[in-house]
């Protein structure tokens, strides 16, 4: 699970890790959901994600 884990998008994990650390501390679950939907959006947009898309949709093929 690790390896799986580690092999993922570095936006992906920095993004995580700093959701973590707002659900420890004193962030309402208003900004956590805020920062859910802005962390989604950073990480569909990347080169990595879209790469992966377009590899699924060759498989599919």
């Amino acid at each position: 699970m690790a390896e799986k884990i580690a092999g993922s998008a570095a936006i992906s994990l920095k993004l995580i890790k700093k959701g973590l650390q707002m659900a420890q501390g004193e962030a309402s679950l208003e900004a956590l959901m805020d920062f859910e939907v802005e962390a989604c959006l950073a990480c569909v947009s990347t080169k990595e994600r879209q790469q992966s898309l377009k590899e699924f949709e060759e498989r599919k093929k």
